[in-house]
C-alpha cells in the first residue's frame, strides 16, 4: 500500500538519510548525487554551492527526483519527484551557518558536525537552497 502525503514527509524527516538528487544537465543526462536534506513543511531543502551541477540543472529544468531509502531489512523508503527552485539562503532558512550546523550535528554528531557546519556555510562562496516540491512519490516498507 502506498503511503500518504503525510506519511512520506514523516519518513523524510524521521532521522538523518542520504537521500539521492536526480537532476537533468543541459544535455539532457540524468546527474545522480548524494545530498543532505532536511523537511520544512511539506518541503525539502538541500543546500549547494550556487555554481554546483545540481543548482544549475535545477534553474534549468527546474525539476528533481529524490529517493531515500533505510539500508538495512527490513527496507523502507520513498521516490519522490516534483517542481524544484533555487532559494536565497537567508530568505529559505533563515542563519545558514546555523541551519548547516545543525544539519551537520544531525548527519555526523557534535564532534563533526559543528565544524563541518563551518565549512559548509563558508560566506567566501555563493550558497543555494533547493526547495523541492513533492507532487508524485512511490514507497515501499518490507517492514510490515
Amino acid at each position: 500500500m502506498s503511503w500518504s502525503k503525510q506519511q512520506v514527509l514523516a519518513f523524510l524527516g524521521e532521522r538523518p538519510r542520504v537521500g539521492r538528487l536526480a537532476t537533468v544537465t543541459a544535455g539532457g543526462e540524468p546527474r545522480v548525487v548524494p545530498v543532505w536534506f532536511r523537511t520544512r513543511g511539506d518541503k525539502v531543502l538541500v543546500h549547494t554551492g550556487s555554481g554546483m551541477a545540481k543548482a544549475r540543472n535545477v534553474e534549468a529544468t527546474g525539476r528533481h527526483a529524490l529517493a531515500v531509502d533505510d539500508d538495512a531489512w527490513p527496507y523502507r523508503g520513498v521516490s519522490v519527484r516534483g517542481p524544484a527552485r533555487l532559494l536565497d539562503p537567508e530568505a529559505a532558512v533563515g542563519d545558514l551557518r546555523e541551519f548547516m550546523t545543525d544539519m551537520a550535528v544531525a548527519y555526523l554528531g557534535a564532534d563533526a558536525g559543528v565544524p563541518m557546519g563551518a565549512s559548509l556555510s563558508d560566506p567566501s562562496w555563493p550558497h543555494t537552497i533547493i526547495e523541492l516540491t513533492i507532487e508524485q512519490w512511490i514507497s515501499f516498507d518490507y517492514s510490515s
